[in-house]
């Protein structure tokens, strides 16, 4: 089983981390030339190399995740000097990142295998990005905490030319003076209105307060409407720049999960939480008791497919008698019906080992592709067909990495 050095970054000691850019291919064999440059390039697929810490990670450019193969021959633009850690926020090829380290905010896109840096902001507003959402294609909201977590701050980002608008959600620590931080986690955004989920954490190994907390923002006024609360579960899921633990559906309904291990509850298990459309309540006639459904098992993150389905990437338990379990992550994805509440499958792929926080899942054309960290290091996206329920093995991804941690569509 393999070490999370990512995870080992967060509770450990802080890393440094460089990362590097580089250019894919069509089909095997053959590959792009930097003269046929990035026109056909549709997504991005970021891997990390080395050991922990000294690491470094690579962004290859992609034409297909059905066919051809990646790797790290040669190719690539070195970006060590503007990320720390995978959490790129990414949209139409737009990638955007905080940089703790420098306190800049920026905005990059990958033109002929190069990095093109559009602008960098100064950013002190916050400590680290938590959570995020798109409130329009021009609009990025930006949620995360102060030094001491025990203030929720936001920032309004027009992306255009980043500019900046600051400010403080009405959120403070309960009355109970166990509860040491604030965890912002899932965001999403509906006419007018965003939830965000989050927390209160105490000093491992005390348990997190034990509820699941909302809040109904008001926007563009950021001012709390209301606050929602439901004790069969707590910790919602974050942060949402590694991968996703929210969506909402084609019925316009909001799903979440909560991720009891994010606030240092690793016997706790994982459910699923409905806000419906035109409601600002959760629903009270909908509970998904997920880990009970597989055995104790956690949802770590989760993509909705389309009619009614969705995946989730599920960790397996470590053992817990080792004193340092919680850098062993192992976990496998499943179908569910978000609707029903119900596990519908268990994909047929290979146990994906090392790390959780993977963006691991682009829909496109009423289809799913999967990447998966094979313990052979020979990774492949998977194409997943809801209709047939078939998998067909598509690009395949070059030896030569540790970890494939993020694949996006541009």
């Amino acid at each position: 089983m393999k070490l999370n050095r990512f995870f080992q970054h967060i509770i450990i000691a802080p890393a440094v981390f460089c990362a590097v850019l580089l250019a894919g291919c069509e089909k095997e064999p053959k590959r792009f030339t930097e003269e046929e440059g990035s026109r056909d390039k549709k997504y991005g697929a970021l891997m990390m190399l080395g050991s922990w810490p000294n690491t470094a990670y690579y962004l290859v450019e992609v034409p297909s995740l059905k066919e051809g193969s990646v790797g790290l021959n040669g190719k690539g633009v070195n970006v060590t000097t503007i990320c720390n850690d995978q959490g790129f926020i990414q949209r139409d090829g737009y990638y955007y990142y905080l940089n703790s380290n420098t306190g800049r905010l920026g905005k990059y896109h990958i033109n002929n295998d190069k990095l093109i840096t559009d602008k960098e902001v100064p950013f002190p507003q916050m400590a680290s990005i938590s959570s995020h959402v798109w409130v329009n294609a021009e609009t990025l909201i930006l949620i995360g905490t102060n030094g001491t977590s025990d203030k929720v701050l936001y920032s309004e980002v027009k992306v255009t030319d980043l500019s900046v608008s600051n400010g403080e959600l009405n959120i403070s620590l309960p009355a109970e003076k166990e509860y040491l931080a604030i965890a912002p986690g899932f965001v999403e955004y509906r006419d007018g209105k965003i939830f965000m989920g989050y927390s209160y954490t105490a000093k491992w190994p005390a348990l997190p307060y034990p509820k699941v907390l909302v809040s109904v923002i008001d926007y563009p006024s950021m001012n709390i409407s209301a606050t929602l609360e439901d004790s069969r579960s707590w910790v919602p899921g974050a942060p949402t720049r590694y991968t996703p633990y929210s969506f909402t559906d084609d019925r316009n309904d909001i799903y979440f999960t909560t991720v009891p291990e994010a606030g240092f509850d690793y016997d706790g298990g994982s459910a699923i939480y409905r806000i419906k459309n035109g409601t600002a309540e959760i629903d009270p006639n909908y509970f998904f008791d997920f880990s009970a459904a597989l055995k104790g098992h956690t949802c770590q993150a989760m993509w909705y497919i389309g009619n009614g389905e969705a995946i989730a990437r599920v960790r397996i338990p470590s053992d817990r008698s080792r004193p340092d379990f919680y850098y062993y992550w192992e976990s496998y994805f499943v179908i569910f019906n978000v609707r029903k509440g119900e596990i519908v499958r268990k994909l047929d792929l290979p146990t994906d080992i090392g790390e959780v926080y993977v963006n691991a899942v682009v829909v496109e054309d009423n289809k799913a592709y999967i990447m998966l960290n094979s313990p052979d290091k020979k990774g492949h996206m998977y194409e997943y067909d809801p209709m047939t329920g078939n998998l067909t093995q598509g690009l395949a991804f070059d030896q030569g990495y540790e970890y494939l941690l993020r694949i996006d569509k541009w």
